[in-house]
């Protein structure tokens, strides 16, 4: 074995280990940076499901307190009862609900179809009511009378302005935009869109850029982003490609649509 040929192998086992030293170098700040990012990002989490919840929460819990209401009495105890009744009573209800003033057999049939139709329709009103939140209902701009709505709002906005470098572009953005509009200002927005009609933000869904609304919808999805499974992707990326050969017409089709 010759000097130089010792010589070379030194150098090459030398370079190799300062490869590898430099490859885990950054591979752990990587990681640590990713770490970093995730915990400024759960710090925020609890408040921004809170402000995104809110407006669902806030619909359950006062159609929760609707009672039906009617201008007969008699029909509006036996729909209230009926609606507090267990099932088998609501199939079977024999002559629970009905009132004294109905005597024959046809006046109470004809009666309890009364208490079920209107019951049925009570319920599909409790129902839109809980679900049916609009576009302006979900922006906080719409719940900052709510002392909660206001704190959790404002320590959004603080961490993220101190921890700016942690967040990505698009956060970074939509928070310089919220800090400077006026809440109240959005809000003048959607009464506007909704003196043309009540669902006018339903058919025009870009019409107001909400910087508070975008902001929080952000930060949930550069969160969940960043705890997806690293395989995640790649996952993904196989299963479309896989249904894009099973389904070739419609791949071209959605993709020619997309470019016009």
């Amino acid at each position: 074995m010759t000097y130089e040929w010792k010589f070379n192998f030194a150098v090459v086992v030398s370079l190799l280990s300062l490869l590898v030293s430099t490859l885990s170098a950054r591979l752990q700040a990587r990681s640590r940076r990713r770490a970093e990012r995730i915990q400024a990002h759960e710090t925020v989490c609890e408040d921004v499901s809170f402000l995104l919840e809110y407006p669902l929460h806030r619909r359950r819990a006062a159609a929760a307190a609707l009672e039906y209401e009617s201008d007969d009495p008699d029909l509006q105890a036996a729909v209230r009862a009926y609606l507090d009744a267990h099932w088998m009573e609501q199939f079977w209800p024999g002559s629970r609900f009905v009132p004294e003033a109905a005597r024959t057999e046809e006046e109470r049939r004809l009666f309890i179809q009364h208490v079920r139709t209107e019951a049925s329709t009570f319920r599909d009103r409790l129902l839109e009511h809980q679900i049916g939140v609009t576009i302006p209902e979900r922006s906080p701009v719409y719940h900052l009378d709510d002392a909660e709505v206001r704190a959790a709002l404002n320590r959004v906005l603080k961490h993220i302005g101190g921890h700016l470098s942690q967040f990505s572009q698009r956060i970074r953005r939509r928070w310089e935009d919220a800090k400077s509009k006026d809440p109240a200002d959005i809000r003048h927005e959607y009464e506007l869109g909704l003196r043309v009609c009540p669902n006018f933000h339903e058919h025009n869904p870009g019409d107001v850029d909400d910087p508070f609304y975008g902001l929080l919808v952000a930060v949930r999805q550069e969160y969940r982003k960043l705890t997806q499974p690293a395989l995640e992707p790649l996952k993904w990326n196989l299963w479309r490609w896989r249904w894009k050969l099973r389904h070739p017409l419609v791949a071209v089709r959605a993709w020619r649509d997309r470019g016009t």
